[in-house]
């Protein structure tokens, strides 16, 4: 998944889900051109960062 797709299903912005990345939260991977790949782990991690 990338960004967007897991902005909308988490209900944040990517601003928000970026600098959650930045403070260590969440490590999605890379895909061969550089966008974040996200897991559905990364993606249960946003929704229940508990």
């Amino acid at each position: 998944m990338y960004i967007g797709d897991v902005a909308k299903r988490a209900e944040l912005l990517p601003k928000t889900i970026r600098s959650y990345e930045e403070i260590g939260l969440i490590t999605p991977l890379r895909d061969t051109n550089g966008h974040r790949a996200f897991r559905d782990s990364d993606l249960h991690r946003l929704i229940f960062p508990g």
